[in-house]
Protein backbone atom coordinates (compact mmCIF):
# COMPACT_ATOMS: atom_id res chain seq x y z
CA UNK A 1 0.00 0.00 0.00
CA UNK A 2 1.13 2.92 -1.11
CA UNK A 3 2.22 5.91 1.53
CA UNK A 4 0.97 9.53 0.87
CA UNK A 5 2.91 12.38 2.31
CA UNK A 6 1.45 16.13 1.70
CA UNK A 7 4.05 19.07 2.58
CA UNK A 8 1.92 22.56 2.02
CA UNK A 9 1.45 26.26 3.19
CA UNK A 10 -0.13 28.85 1.62
CA UNK A 11 2.53 31.10 2.36
CA UNK A 12 6.05 31.40 0.20
CA UNK A 13 9.27 30.80 1.31
CA UNK A 14 8.66 28.33 4.11
CA UNK A 15 10.82 25.25 2.27
CA UNK A 16 8.17 23.19 0.70
CA UNK A 17 10.06 22.10 -2.43
CA UNK A 18 13.09 21.71 -0.27
CA UNK A 19 11.59 19.39 1.86
CA UNK A 20 9.95 17.03 -0.84
CA UNK A 21 12.93 17.06 -2.98
CA UNK A 22 14.94 15.93 -0.19
CA UNK A 23 12.45 13.54 1.33
CA UNK A 24 11.97 12.19 -2.39
CA UNK A 25 15.94 12.03 -2.21
CA UNK A 26 16.70 10.15 1.20
CA UNK A 27 13.68 7.61 0.32
CA UNK A 28 15.14 6.79 -3.04
CA UNK A 29 18.16 6.15 -1.27
CA UNK A 30 17.04 3.78 1.32
CA UNK A 31 15.32 2.09 -2.17
CA UNK A 32 12.04 2.99 -1.79
CA UNK A 33 9.90 3.90 -4.96
CA UNK A 34 8.50 7.50 -4.63
CA UNK A 35 6.61 9.37 -6.80
CA UNK A 36 7.30 12.86 -6.47
CA UNK A 37 4.33 15.38 -6.97
CA UNK A 38 5.20 19.41 -8.20
CA UNK A 39 1.88 21.30 -7.14
CA UNK A 40 3.96 24.57 -7.89
CA UNK A 41 2.71 26.66 -11.26
CA UNK A 42 6.55 27.77 -10.91
CA UNK A 43 7.69 24.29 -11.03
CA UNK A 44 10.83 24.65 -8.91
CA UNK A 45 10.54 20.85 -8.18
CA UNK A 46 10.65 20.02 -11.78
CA UNK A 47 13.19 22.19 -12.48
CA UNK A 48 15.50 20.11 -9.48
CA UNK A 49 14.99 16.69 -10.70
CA UNK A 50 15.84 18.21 -14.59
CA UNK A 51 12.20 17.13 -16.28
CA UNK A 52 11.92 19.26 -19.86
CA UNK A 53 10.89 22.05 -18.86
CA UNK A 54 8.34 21.42 -22.24
CA UNK A 55 7.33 17.68 -20.67
CA UNK A 56 3.63 16.91 -21.39
CA UNK A 57 1.22 16.03 -20.27
CA UNK A 58 1.67 17.77 -16.84
CA UNK A 59 -0.19 17.56 -13.09
CA UNK A 60 -2.32 20.82 -14.57
CA UNK A 61 -3.29 18.01 -17.54
CA UNK A 62 -4.59 16.10 -15.22
CA UNK A 63 -6.62 18.11 -12.88
CA UNK A 64 -8.53 19.63 -16.51
CA UNK A 65 -9.29 16.37 -16.81
CA UNK A 66 -7.22 16.30 -20.41
CA UNK A 67 -4.70 13.82 -19.16
CA UNK A 68 -4.78 10.47 -16.91
CA UNK A 69 -1.85 10.70 -13.92
CA UNK A 70 -0.16 7.71 -15.41
CA UNK A 71 0.27 9.66 -18.60
CA UNK A 72 1.64 12.74 -16.89
CA UNK A 73 4.59 10.86 -15.18
CA UNK A 74 8.02 11.52 -16.40
CA UNK A 75 10.77 9.56 -14.56
CA UNK A 76 8.79 9.03 -11.47
CA UNK A 77 7.91 12.63 -11.18
CA UNK A 78 4.56 14.73 -12.17
CA UNK A 79 6.07 17.88 -12.93
CA UNK A 80 3.98 21.28 -13.27
CA UNK A 81 3.98 24.46 -15.25
CA UNK A 82 1.83 27.59 -15.96
CA UNK A 83 -0.73 25.26 -17.29
CA UNK A 84 -1.67 24.28 -13.80
CA UNK A 85 -2.33 28.16 -12.73
CA UNK A 86 -4.77 27.65 -15.43
CA UNK A 87 -6.11 24.65 -14.34
CA UNK A 88 -7.07 25.62 -11.06
CA UNK A 89 -8.90 29.01 -12.37
CA UNK A 90 -10.60 26.53 -14.13
CA UNK A 91 -11.83 24.31 -10.92
CA UNK A 92 -12.48 27.28 -8.87
CA UNK A 93 -15.99 27.63 -10.17
CA UNK A 94 -16.07 23.87 -9.98
CA UNK A 95 -14.75 22.63 -6.69
CA UNK A 96 -17.47 22.47 -3.95
CA UNK A 97 -17.01 24.70 -0.94
CA UNK A 98 -17.61 22.42 1.93
CA UNK A 99 -14.58 21.77 4.31
CA UNK A 100 -14.50 18.59 6.85
CA UNK A 101 -12.29 18.52 9.55
CA UNK A 102 -11.97 15.48 11.97
CA UNK A 103 -9.92 14.25 14.49
CA UNK A 104 -7.66 17.39 13.87
CA UNK A 105 -5.63 19.46 16.92
CA UNK A 106 -5.14 22.93 16.97
CA UNK A 107 -2.93 24.33 19.95
CA UNK A 108 -0.80 27.79 20.18
CA UNK A 109 -1.59 29.20 17.07
CA UNK A 110 -2.75 32.92 16.12
CA UNK A 111 -6.27 31.47 15.07
CA UNK A 112 -6.76 27.32 15.37
CA UNK A 113 -8.84 28.25 12.07
CA UNK A 114 -9.52 31.54 10.04
CA UNK A 115 -12.37 31.59 7.59
CA UNK A 116 -13.01 35.00 5.16
CA UNK A 117 -16.48 36.31 3.78
CA UNK A 118 -18.05 33.49 1.53
CA UNK A 119 -21.92 33.18 1.41
CA UNK A 120 -21.63 29.90 -0.08
CA UNK A 121 -19.14 27.64 1.83
CA UNK A 122 -19.89 25.26 4.37
CA UNK A 123 -17.30 24.19 7.53
CA UNK A 124 -17.79 20.62 9.38
CA UNK A 125 -15.37 20.32 12.53
CA UNK A 126 -15.93 16.76 14.61
CA UNK A 127 -13.76 15.40 17.36
CA UNK A 128 -11.40 18.04 17.10
CA UNK A 129 -9.46 19.83 20.12
CA UNK A 130 -8.50 23.93 19.67
CA UNK A 131 -6.85 24.90 23.14
CA UNK A 132 -3.82 26.86 24.24
CA UNK A 133 -3.95 30.71 22.97
CA UNK A 134 -0.99 32.53 22.42
CA UNK A 135 -0.53 34.33 25.60
CA UNK A 136 0.00 37.75 23.57
CA UNK A 137 -1.62 41.09 25.23
CA UNK A 138 -3.94 42.56 22.70
CA UNK A 139 -3.31 39.93 20.81
CA UNK A 140 -6.91 38.60 20.61
CA UNK A 141 -5.92 35.23 19.23
CA UNK A 142 -9.73 33.04 18.29
CA UNK A 143 -9.15 29.59 19.17
CA UNK A 144 -11.82 29.20 15.90
CA UNK A 145 -12.48 32.35 13.87
CA UNK A 146 -15.25 32.14 10.84
CA UNK A 147 -16.51 34.69 9.01
CA UNK A 148 -19.65 35.58 6.82
CA UNK A 149 -20.08 31.80 5.36
CA UNK A 150 -23.22 29.74 4.77
CA UNK A 151 -23.19 27.40 7.45
CA UNK A 152 -20.67 26.38 10.51
CA UNK A 153 -21.39 23.03 12.60
CA UNK A 154 -19.14 21.97 15.14
CA UNK A 155 -19.85 18.55 17.27
CA UNK A 156 -18.01 16.49 19.90
CA UNK A 157 -15.07 18.54 19.95
CA UNK A 158 -13.41 20.96 22.79
CA UNK A 159 -11.86 24.36 23.38
CA UNK A 160 -9.82 25.08 26.12
CA UNK A 161 -7.79 27.52 27.59
CA UNK A 162 -8.01 30.45 25.88
CA UNK A 163 -6.63 33.91 26.25
CA UNK A 164 -8.45 37.42 26.00
CA UNK A 165 -9.80 36.24 22.21
CA UNK A 166 -12.71 34.11 22.28
CA UNK A 167 -13.54 30.51 22.30
CA UNK A 168 -15.24 30.06 19.30
CA UNK A 169 -16.49 33.29 17.16
CA UNK A 170 -18.58 32.88 14.03
CA UNK A 171 -20.27 35.58 11.39
CA UNK A 172 -21.98 32.30 9.40
CA UNK A 173 -25.51 32.79 8.19
CA UNK A 174 -26.42 29.22 10.43
CA UNK A 175 -24.41 27.68 12.94
CA UNK A 176 -24.95 24.39 14.55
CA UNK A 177 -22.92 23.96 17.86
CA UNK A 178 -23.67 20.63 19.36
CA UNK A 179 -22.42 18.22 22.13
CA UNK A 180 -19.25 19.88 22.63
CA UNK A 181 -16.92 20.62 25.61
CA UNK A 182 -16.65 24.22 25.55
CA UNK A 183 -14.73 24.85 28.66
CA UNK A 184 -11.97 27.23 29.46
CA UNK A 185 -10.89 25.64 32.70
CA UNK A 186 -11.03 27.20 36.20
CA UNK A 187 -8.63 29.69 35.50
CA UNK A 188 -9.21 29.86 32.19
CA UNK A 189 -8.69 33.67 30.71
CA UNK A 190 -10.60 33.80 27.35
CA UNK A 191 -13.33 36.40 26.56
CA UNK A 192 -16.12 34.87 25.18
CA UNK A 193 -16.86 31.63 25.23
CA UNK A 194 -19.10 31.88 22.01
CA UNK A 195 -19.98 34.99 20.33
CA UNK A 196 -22.18 34.92 17.07
CA UNK A 197 -21.28 38.04 16.03
CA UNK A 198 -23.56 38.49 13.33
CA UNK A 199 -26.97 36.68 14.56
CA UNK A 200 -28.36 34.51 11.90
CA UNK A 201 -29.86 31.04 12.34
CA UNK A 202 -28.10 29.53 15.60
CA UNK A 203 -28.66 26.64 17.35
CA UNK A 204 -26.67 25.39 20.26
CA UNK A 205 -27.60 22.02 22.01
CA UNK A 206 -26.19 20.17 24.59
CA UNK A 207 -22.48 21.69 24.90
CA UNK A 208 -20.80 22.36 28.41
CA UNK A 209 -19.69 26.13 28.12
CA UNK A 210 -17.03 26.86 30.89
CA UNK A 211 -15.98 30.42 32.00
CA UNK A 212 -12.65 30.83 34.01
CA UNK A 213 -12.28 32.96 36.83
CA UNK A 214 -9.55 35.05 34.85
CA UNK A 215 -12.18 35.59 31.99
CA UNK A 216 -12.08 39.14 29.91
CA UNK A 217 -16.06 39.26 29.62
CA UNK A 218 -18.25 38.28 32.10
CA UNK A 219 -20.36 36.79 29.49
CA UNK A 220 -20.59 33.56 27.92
CA UNK A 221 -22.94 33.13 24.97
CA UNK A 222 -22.55 36.32 22.93
CA UNK A 223 -25.36 36.86 19.74
CA UNK A 224 -25.50 39.91 17.51
CA UNK A 225 -22.31 41.59 18.93
CA UNK A 226 -21.88 43.07 15.49
CA UNK A 227 -25.11 43.52 14.37
CA UNK A 228 -27.42 41.88 11.76
CA UNK A 229 -25.65 40.35 8.72
CA UNK A 230 -28.79 37.80 7.70
CA UNK A 231 -31.98 38.24 6.79
CA UNK A 232 -33.24 35.26 9.47
CA UNK A 233 -32.05 35.82 12.97
CA UNK A 234 -33.29 33.19 15.07
CA UNK A 235 -31.09 31.72 18.59
CA UNK A 236 -31.89 28.34 19.91
CA UNK A 237 -30.39 27.23 23.15
CA UNK A 238 -31.43 24.28 24.77
CA UNK A 239 -29.60 21.58 27.00
CA UNK A 240 -26.42 23.06 27.63
CA UNK A 241 -24.76 22.83 31.05
CA UNK A 242 -23.49 26.74 31.32
CA UNK A 243 -20.54 26.84 34.00
CA UNK A 244 -19.23 30.01 35.72
CA UNK A 245 -16.31 29.84 38.25
CA UNK A 246 -15.88 33.25 39.73
CA UNK A 247 -17.66 34.95 42.39
CA UNK A 248 -19.33 38.15 40.12
CA UNK A 249 -22.40 37.40 38.07
CA UNK A 250 -21.91 36.34 35.01
CA UNK A 251 -24.20 36.67 31.96
CA UNK A 252 -24.69 33.05 30.85
CA UNK A 253 -26.22 34.63 27.73
CA UNK A 254 -26.48 38.30 26.79
CA UNK A 255 -28.55 38.75 23.32
CA UNK A 256 -27.30 42.65 22.11
CA UNK A 257 -30.96 43.05 20.61
CA UNK A 258 -30.48 46.92 20.28
CA UNK A 259 -27.45 46.06 17.16
CA UNK A 260 -29.16 42.86 16.34
CA UNK A 261 -33.00 44.33 16.22
CA UNK A 262 -35.70 43.66 19.04
CA UNK A 263 -37.63 41.49 16.18
CA UNK A 264 -35.03 38.49 16.94
CA UNK A 265 -36.69 35.66 18.08
CA UNK A 266 -35.14 33.95 20.78
CA UNK A 267 -36.09 30.28 22.71
CA UNK A 268 -33.95 28.49 25.24
CA UNK A 269 -34.99 25.87 26.59
CA UNK A 270 -34.11 22.86 29.69
CA UNK A 271 -30.28 24.55 30.42
CA UNK A 272 -28.34 24.02 33.13
CA UNK A 273 -26.78 27.57 34.87
CA UNK A 274 -24.27 26.58 37.33
CA UNK A 275 -22.41 29.24 39.65
CA UNK A 276 -23.83 33.19 40.14
CA UNK A 277 -25.16 35.11 36.99
CA UNK A 278 -28.11 35.88 34.75
CA UNK A 279 -29.41 34.35 32.09
CA UNK A 280 -32.98 35.71 30.82
CA UNK A 281 -32.99 39.04 32.42
CA UNK A 282 -30.05 39.49 29.57
CA UNK A 283 -32.51 38.54 26.51
CA UNK A 284 -35.98 38.73 25.79
CA UNK A 285 -37.50 35.00 24.22
CA UNK A 286 -39.21 31.87 25.55
CA UNK A 287 -37.18 30.52 28.03
CA UNK A 288 -38.50 27.16 29.66
CA UNK A 289 -37.27 24.72 32.17
CA UNK A 290 -33.69 26.65 32.56
CA UNK A 291 -32.17 26.09 36.07
CA UNK A 292 -29.63 27.43 38.30
CA UNK A 293 -27.65 25.04 40.43
CA UNK A 294 -24.33 25.48 42.49
CA UNK A 295 -21.25 23.48 42.24
CA UNK A 296 -21.75 21.52 44.76
CA UNK A 297 -25.02 20.32 43.16
CA UNK A 298 -23.03 18.09 40.40
CA UNK A 299 -21.51 14.98 40.40
CA UNK A 300 -17.72 15.92 40.56
CA UNK A 301 -17.13 19.46 39.08
CA UNK A 302 -13.30 19.62 39.62
CA UNK A 303 -13.27 16.30 37.61
CA UNK A 304 -15.71 17.16 34.82
CA UNK A 305 -18.20 15.74 36.37
CA UNK A 306 -20.96 18.40 35.24
CA UNK A 307 -23.70 15.92 35.22
CA UNK A 308 -26.65 16.22 38.18
CA UNK A 309 -26.31 13.19 40.01
CA UNK A 310 -29.02 10.79 40.65
CA UNK A 311 -31.68 12.21 43.23
CA UNK A 312 -30.43 15.83 42.49
CA UNK A 313 -33.45 17.68 42.86
CA UNK A 314 -33.18 19.48 38.89
CA UNK A 315 -33.31 15.88 37.83
CA UNK A 316 -36.26 15.43 35.19
CA UNK A 317 -37.39 18.78 35.51
CA UNK A 318 -37.25 19.90 32.26
CA UNK A 319 -40.23 20.81 30.00
CA UNK A 320 -40.62 18.86 26.51
CA UNK A 321 -37.95 20.01 23.97
CA UNK A 322 -39.81 18.46 20.68
CA UNK A 323 -41.92 21.22 20.05
CA UNK A 324 -39.96 24.74 20.08
CA UNK A 325 -41.52 26.85 17.71
CA UNK A 326 -42.14 23.90 15.38
CA UNK A 327 -38.35 22.66 16.12
CA UNK A 328 -37.24 19.45 17.65
CA UNK A 329 -34.59 20.66 20.59
CA UNK A 330 -33.87 17.54 21.99
CA UNK A 331 -30.40 15.95 22.85
CA UNK A 332 -29.61 13.34 20.42
CA UNK A 333 -26.50 12.55 21.46
CA UNK A 334 -23.75 13.60 24.65
CA UNK A 335 -20.02 14.84 24.35
CA UNK A 336 -17.69 11.84 25.40
CA UNK A 337 -14.21 12.53 26.81
CA UNK A 338 -11.60 13.07 25.52
CA UNK A 339 -13.48 14.44 21.63
CA UNK A 340 -16.57 12.90 20.40
CA UNK A 341 -20.05 11.69 21.17
CA UNK A 342 -22.32 9.39 22.07
CA UNK A 343 -25.59 8.64 21.47
CA UNK A 344 -28.57 8.45 23.66
CA UNK A 345 -31.84 6.63 23.69
CA UNK A 346 -34.76 8.58 23.16
CA UNK A 347 -36.24 10.20 26.30
CA UNK A 348 -39.59 11.00 27.56
CA UNK A 349 -38.18 12.71 31.13
CA UNK A 350 -35.91 15.40 30.91
CA UNK A 351 -32.96 16.94 32.84
CA UNK A 352 -31.76 19.94 32.25
CA UNK A 353 -28.19 20.30 31.64
CA UNK A 354 -25.90 18.70 28.87
CA UNK A 355 -26.14 14.95 30.48
CA UNK A 356 -29.03 13.14 30.75
CA UNK A 357 -27.24 10.23 32.24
Amino acid sequence: MATKIAVLSQKGGTGKTTAVRTLTDVMRLAGLKVLAVDLDPQGNLSDYFDVDPQADPTIGDVLAGRASAKQAVHDDLMPANLTLAEAELTLAGKMGRELTLRKALFYDNEHGVLATNDDKAELLIESSIFGRAPKVVGGLHHLLNIGRIGKLSITGSRFQQGFEGHLIRSRAREAVISYNFIHDGVRGGASYEIELAAGGLATVIGNVIGQGVDGQNPVLLAYGTEGRAWDRNELYVAHNTFVHYGWLPAWFMRVFDDRVGADTKVFAVNNLLVGPGVFWLAASGDFAGNRHATRGMLQDIWTNGLELPPGAMWRGSGVDPKRINGRDLSPKAEFEWPVGTRAIAPLTNWTPGAYQR
